[in-house]
């Protein structure tokens, strides 16, 4: 499996990674409810993906598996895998200011937020 991010979204992240003071884990997070990170409830019928910068000492260990991507790993819950594509890519849309989450197959996710959580406990 594989995460390519298109140039504006890739230099938007590394832009953010290059100010950050500490170590950084990134996430690509499946929002469904599990972990401290969510914002769901128990269940959802939403599929819904982020980008999360977190502290590389996090204690996320719903996280256990890795996607490789244009900026380095991205780490995800291995469950997630089911509504993910062999091929992703994350596209800015200029329209919207939003981030497009694509497969080969399908749309995964009309809003891809990135977020900062570096420097917050969890």
């Amino acid at each position: 499996m594989q995460l390519t991010f298109d140039e504006k979204t890739k230099t938007k992240l590394e832009t953010l990674l290059s100010t950050g003071s500490t170590p950084t884990k990134i996430l690509f997070d499946f929002d469904d409810g599990v972990g401290p990170l969510s914002k769901m409830g128990n269940c959802t019928i939403n599929v819904h993906f982020r980008i999360v910068l977190v502290d590389d000492t996090a204690n996320l260990k719903e996280y256990n598996a890795i996607l490789d991507s244009n900026i380095g790993p991205l780490y995800f819950k291995d469950y997630s895998k089911m509504y993910m594509g062999e091929n992703m890519i994350v596209s800015f849309n200029p329209t919207y200011g939003n981030n497009i989450l694509k497969s080969e197959t399908e749309t995964l996710d009309q809003n891809a937020e990135i977020l900062d959580y570096r420097g917050i406990s969890f």
